[in-house]
């Protein structure tokens, strides 16, 4: 994401298997969920990445993280309306991080 990498598509597949492993563990964690929904975000599968994001917050409804990433995933996937609503529930999860999340605001297509 911040571009610190230097072997991105590496590290994304270690990010991966590292999720897919916590989740064989528990497959309600919504950390893992959420890694995984920003990796398919990062590697442009934006309809994977909705839908990893969707069961993140339907499983984790409280974790902020959730509700960030499914924002990015909806806003990129030309579901303005839908990304708005998990970023401003992101936002009430969270009102200490309120200014991070209003950065899911500003995307140009809302």
């Amino acid at each position: 994401m911040f571009r610190w990498s230097v072997n991105p598509p590496g590290d994304l597949a270690r990010a991966c298997e590292s999720a897919q492993k916590a989740l064989a563990l528990d497959d309600s964690n919504g950390l893992a969920l959420a890694n995984l929904c920003e990796i398919d975000y990062l590697q442009r599968r934006f309809e994977k990445a909705v839908v990893e994001g969707d069961r993140c917050a339907a499983t984790n409804p409280n974790l902020p993280a959730c509700s960030t990433n499914l924002s990015d995933a909806l806003a990129v996937s030309h579901e303005p309306e839908g990304a708005l609503r998990a970023a401003e529930k992101a936002m009430r999860l969270d009102p200490t991080h309120s200014d991070f999340y209003g950065f899911l605001l500003r995307y140009p297509m809302f």
